[in-house]
């Protein structure tokens, strides 16, 4: 399966939370395949550097593409690596960025922000990378781009973090 379609997803939190259930499994799942140990290989080895190494690869391969109107799907990370299916939203680039993570045994968390002044609810997700050496957790928003290394969008009225 290249992508999940999530189907109708229940209003508000609990339709976030389901999301971010099946984000987190696919997540868990795919660190373990060959694509995406293949792409860690490749990877520094140093907690900066192999975070920094994971953005860098999410933003470089992985083009914004939102999904259909009143629809939530979430692409499998070996699919994106593959390029099985191009492109993807914040929950697809942040699943992947998950599974670089997850597979070069770094710790992460996907942190759901609701930003939006005439939307409420959760409209955006993203990641936040253990750097143990420094004790910390950095955010990680690849739909930022280059600059979404260490950035957090500001402000936020509420947010919600989930270990993956």
């Amino acid at each position: 399966m290249k992508r999940r379609n999530l189907g109708r997803l229940p209003v508000g939190d609990a339709g976030v939370d389901k999301t971010i259930t099946e984000m987190c499994r696919m997540a868990r799942s795919d660190a373990s395949s060959s694509e995406v140990q293949r792409v860690v290989a490749q990877f520094r080895t140093d907690d900066w550097g192999f975070l920094n190494d994971a953005f860098r690869y999410v933003v470089k391969t992985v083009p914004y593409i939102s999904d259909p109107k009143g629809e939530e799907f979430v692409v499998a990370p070996r699919h994106l690596i593959a390029k099985r299916w191009v492109g993807g939203d914040c929950d697809d680039m942040s699943t992947l960025l998950a599974a670089l993570l997850l597979a070069g045994g770094r710790k992460c968390w996907f942190k759901t922000i609701e930003w939006k002044p005439d939307v409420s609810g959760f409209t955006h997700v993203y990641l936040l990378g253990e750097v143990p050496s420094l004790g910390l957790a950095i955010p990680i928003d690849a739909v930022k781009g280059a600059t979404g290394f260490g950035w957090e969008k500001r402000p936020y009225r509420r947010a919600k973090v989930y270990p993956v």
